[in-house]
């Protein structure tokens, strides 16, 4: 199957059902039909988002925005006329994507705020809110990426968005959300590598590195600790990759990996 535009990678997704699959699943599934690190760069970046934010209930792919403008944070409040809606305003710089109806938007707020919710007061200094894409949100895709081109990235404009109590949460979580992604790029790469490569040796030292990462995501010890001795591991097994003639095969190859190397070191 070639999967050479976003519109047909995605397609490739839905019909596949892949947001609501086993994460393992999900990235064999792209991985074998991938030829560049776009595609497994965004199911990586989805398997991690399901993981650290399942709280959030929304069955299709997604996109945290997190990066913004320096002095430029997003203004939340409460909606005067709903006790029960938060109003955004403002603009995130960054998505993965620009063909979403669902993003997860981070806002560190200047001051705590009261939020009410199943009859409890909670006070936080950070959240992260389920937003729907409507009237009052503008995506705009940017014309010149450096890196993942085969992706629309973009950014959103929020001008008083309106989202429902119930479709946020603390933003705690956002701060082991990078240890989260390291680690499903890590196991996004190494399956991508073990089907890609030709050598039985190598082929074994990869599906070897895929069980022990496996093997923590199944305890649910995803953490710095843990994830640093497969660290190790992986950045050999990458620069093996980086050596052979398979890496021809990758569309943007030397490109791309920088960007992995920076989001796995």
């Amino acid at each position: 199957m070639k999967l050479s535009n976003e519109k047909d990678f995605l397609k490739f997704w839905k019909e596949k059902n892949l947001s609501n699959t086993d994460v393992i699943k999900t990235l064999t599934s792209v991985a074998s039909v991938s030829n560049n690190l776009s595609w497994l760069f965004f199911s990586a970046y989805q398997c991690a988002i399901r993981y650290q934010f399942r709280n959030l209930i929304y069955n299709q792919y997604t996109s945290l925005a997190v990066a913004e403008k320096k002095n430029s944070p997003l203004e939340i409040s409460i909606d005067k006329n709903n006790n029960n809606t938060i109003i955004i305003k403002g603009l995130k710089t960054w998505l993965v994507t620009t063909n979403i109806s669902k993003i997860i938007v981070f806002a560190k707020l200047t001051k705590p705020i009261q939020i009410i919710q199943k009859s409890e007061k909670k006070y936080w200094k950070s959240l992260v809110a389920l937003v729907s894409v409507d009237e009052t949100t503008k995506l705009t895709p940017f014309e010149k990426v450096r890196y993942l081109k085969k992706l629309k990235q973009g950014n959103i404009q929020l001008n008083s968005t309106l989202v429902d109590m119930k479709n946020i949460m603390s933003g705690k979580k956002i701060r082991d959300f990078r240890v989260v992604e390291k680690y499903f790029v890590m196991l996004s790469l190494t399956i991508f590598f073990s089907l890609k490569i030709k050598s039985h040796r190598l082929k074994k030292v990869y599906h070897n590195l895929g069980n022990e990462l496996i093997v923590l995501l199944l305890r649910k010890k995803l953490n710095d600790r843990t994830l640093r001795p497969l660290h190790k591991k992986f950045q050999k097994v990458f620069d093996i990759f980086d050596q052979i003639p398979e890496r021809n095969s990758i569309t943007d190859w030397n490109a791309d990996k920088v960007l992995f190397k920076f989001l796995t070191k």
